[in-house]
């Protein structure tokens, strides 16, 4: 209840400074706490009710999404214990790991090589 009645007056002096701000924007003196006097009495309140009801709101799926997520974390590690024996105890097939090999070694270098320069048209044999 204490956190409360700190939200309320933290809410309350956001609502002065910034009361005061926008006078002083506005060319008019600073009121201090005449923001909470005259005709705006209930603004207070309805700032500190709206301020409770959003805390409140913020409190209730904080803990929602803090019980959830402890509920994925214990999730994951049960199923992480029942597969830790499975994992990675697959046996390599005959002669050891297969080995891919580099697109050189697969296809053979020569498809990967330029192809020879033309020759030049004064050497070409004539066609008679």
């Amino acid at each position: 209840m204490r956190s409360w009645g700190v939200l309320a007056l933290l809410q309350m002096v956001i609502w002065v400074v910034q009361a005061d701000v926008e006078a002083i924007a506005g060319g008019h003196r600073a009121t201090m706490l005449g923001a909470v006097h005259g005709s705006h009495d209930l603004a207070p309140v309805v700032q500190t009710g709206v301020a409770l009801i959003l805390a409140g709101v913020y409190v209730a799926a904080h803990g929602r999404l803090r019980r959830r997520r402890c509920e994925v974390w214990s999730l994951e590690c049960r199923l992480t214990r029942k597969a830790s024996p499975t994992v990675g105890s697959a046996p390599f097939p005959p002669g050891g790991p297969i080995y891919y090999g580099t697109p050189f070694e697969l296809r053979g270098a020569q498809r990967w090589q330029r192809p020879p320069p033309p020759r030049p048209l004064d050497s070409a044999p004539a066609y008679v």
